[in-house]
Formats: C-alpha cells, structure tokens, sequence
C-alpha cells in the first residue's frame, strides 16, 4: 500500500501532482472511503489530471456530489441550531465540523455526521430543556426510527465518557444528531476550570443572516487537539477502529497551514501551558507532523513543537480503557499503527 500517496490525497492544501499506479487503486478507494477525505482525494486526483477507469471515476464524483448536498443540508442545520440556541442563558461552543464545514473547507471537503455542542457540566439541564422543547430526543438511531436511551445508558456515556447520548431529530426527512460535551476527556470532571476558561471567551460566527458560538482560536485548536486524542487513545475507539481518521489530523493540518504565525505560535504555547495539557496537543500535532510534513515549511511548526514538548514521550503510545481501568501500550511506530488492523 501506498502509504505516502493516501497521505498526500487527504491533503486539502496539496500543492503538487500525484500519480497513481494502477495495483494502488483497490486499497487506495478503501482508505479515502474510510478516513473521509473522499472531497479532498478526487479534486487533488483531478487536479493531477490522473487516468481513472470510469467506474472508478463514477464512485469518487457520486460521493463528492453527495457530500455536498450533505455539506448543504449540515450548514442549515448549524444555522437552525445556532437559533434555538440563541435563547440560552449560557455561553455554548458549537465544535469541530460546525465551524470547519461551514468557513474553513470547501463545500464537500469536510463532512460532519453530527453538531457538537460543547457547555459546562453546570448548564447541562438548561440546554437540554431547550434541545426536547424543540423536539429532540435523547436516544439512538435503529430501523428508521429513535429510540429513546434508558436511564442506564444515559448515566454511563456521561460517568465513563464525559458526554451524554445523542439528543436526535427528524428535519425534512433527515436525522439531525446532537452531541453535548463537557468535558476534554473521557472523565466526567477534573477540567472544569479550562472549560470555563475556554467558555468565558468565545467567538461568535456569522453565518448568512444568523450565526453560532465557537471557540476562539487558540482554543478551538486546543479542544480539536484534546478530542483526537481522546479518541486515538481510548480502547472503545481502538477496537471500532474509529480512533485515527484521516480527517482528524487533516483538520489541525489546515488549520495550521493557513493561520499558524508567529502571533498564534506564542498563543497557542502559552494556553497549552496554562492548561497543562501539552500531552494532549503535542500527541496532536507531531502525529499531523508525520502525516503531513509540509506542516514542517511554516518555521513557527517546530516552535511550537518544541515550546510544548512534554519531558517523557512514552504515553504516545498507551490506550487507556476507562471502564476497566486499565492501560496498554502497543509497540509500534505511529505509522504502522496508523495502518495496523486491529481486531478485539
């Protein structure tokens, strides 16, 4: 497998052309498929002006046409939920694909299956009050129905995960899924002071004629730093192999690309610092790093790596399970894993 090439098609900043041997496509369509970056691999492809068998070519534009009709009806979404959220008496962040889908990718570039909207523990039963007078509900997804969450389970993701069940809609025909996190981990508490640190300060986006919270800046990298890790490194994750997604790490490596300077280089190290969570952001970006080194052409890339540089590395390579309890470490380097199929 041509590990250099899948790396190079998820790059939404590519600036040089690609080929594509023929023995590559099978595997290569699998990996594009399953990291999500299926937008950003066609137009790079087409950029290239790569030969593709018909068939080929077919599959890639359908899913990018459809990303798009998908990307469309996730941006109302993000406006219909910055309105009812308009009434809370709260300050929220609306993460991740909410502001990356909707002014940082192009349309289709960056898909999101669901709106992620991170508060404080404390404003948990505000907000859902709001969410169920709107009619949500708190539940799953099965044979084209909701099904609404026990109590058990409603008591589970947030003791063991920090998050709460999906609170799910039906809009124009479509399943709206939000996610309610509060926290920057998997523990329920124990960073309630960054939060609302990173709650206090937010940025508010204009989006057509309405507009939603987000974090500012810094802290939006922060938080996508902390969930990728979160994930990378939680059993759960590990065995659905839903851990390391390209699109994670595209994510950071855009966002970097096109705003990392020497003003944000020094605000970044510094709320790293004051939030002491240089493991979580320095796991982040040296990974992004390796996946994408032209991160590495910004001079302010190895300042910032170096300014946040934890004194032991070991705990790159360690998964936790929190239920249990238990950590395991594997042995191989981030790209092997990267590629290592895992079965539980």
């Amino acid at each position: 497998m041509n590990r250099e090439l899948i790396f190079k098609l998820s790059d939404a900043l590519l600036d040089e052309k690609v080929t594509v041997e023929d023995e590559d496509w099978e595997l290569l369509l699998g990996q594009i498929v399953t990291n999500r970056v299926v937008g950003i691999a066609y137009k790079n492809l087409k950029k290239s002006e790569v030969k593709m068998a018909n068939e080929i070519e077919q599959c890639l534009k359908s899913t990018l046409d459809y990303n798009v009709r998908k990307t469309k009806d996730y941006i109302d979404n993000v406006k219909y939920i910055g309105t009812i959220m308009s009434e809370a008496s709260f300050n929220y962040a609306l993460l991740k694909g909410a502001y990356l889908a909707t002014k940082v990718y192009e349309i289709g570039n960056r898909t999101s299956n669901d709106i992620d909207i991170f508060l404080h523990s404390s404003d948990l039963t505000e907000c859902q009050e709001i969410l169920k007078k709107n009619g949500f509900i708190q539940g799953y997804f099965a044979n084209g129905e909701i099904i609404p969450a026990t109590r058990r389970e409603i008591l589970m993701a947030r003791m063991n995960y920090g998050e709460t069940v999906p609170f799910l809609k039906m809009v124009n025909g479509n399943l709206l899924e939000l996610d309610l996190n509060f926290s920057l981990d998997f523990k329920p508490s124990g960073n309630s002071e960054i939060m609302s640190k990173m709650l206090s300060d937010v940025s508010y986006v204009e989006l057509d004629d309405v507009g939603f919270k987000t974090l500012k800046l810094t802290d939006f990298i922060i938080h996508l730093c902390a969930h990728l890790y979160k994930e990378a490194t939680t059993y759960d994750w590990v065995v659905g192999r839903r851990d390391l997604n390209l699109y994670k790490f595209s994510d950071i490596n855009v966002l970097l690309r096109k705003m990392l300077d020497e003003k944000l280089c020094k605000a970044l190290v510094e709320r790293i610092k004051e939030f002491d969570i240089k493991n979580e952001c320095y796991y982040s970006f040296y990974n992004s790093g390796l996946i994408y080194p032209k991160l590495y052409e910004n001079q302010y890339f190895k300042q910032l790596l170096d300014g946040i540089k934890p004194e032991s590395l070991r705990y790159m390579k360690q998964i936790v399970w929190p239920v249990k309890k238990e950590l395991y470490e594997y042995q191989h380097d981030f790209i092997e894993w990267f590629f290592y199929i895992r079965i539980e």
